[in-house]
């Protein structure tokens, strides 16, 4: 299980870095330390942010 939400952070992190560069250090930690289902809920909420304002917001609501 930790295994899996290992994965499933690298790669929302991958999408991410790639959408915006740069990710800062706090938002990365919070990613890091996400349930496998909220890692996958952001895999496809990803997909509309526009901007990190989006991802910070989407991570503390």
């Amino acid at each position: 299980q930790q295994g899996e939400q290992r994965g499933e952070a690298k790669l929302v992190l991958r999408q991410l870095q790639r959408r915006f560069g740069e990710i800062p250090q706090n938002l990365e930690e919070t990613i890091r330390n996400l349930p496998v289902e909220r890692l996958e809920d952001l895999g496809l909420a990803l997909l509309d942010f526009e901007t990190l304002t989006d991802l910070d917001n989407w991570l503390h609501p």
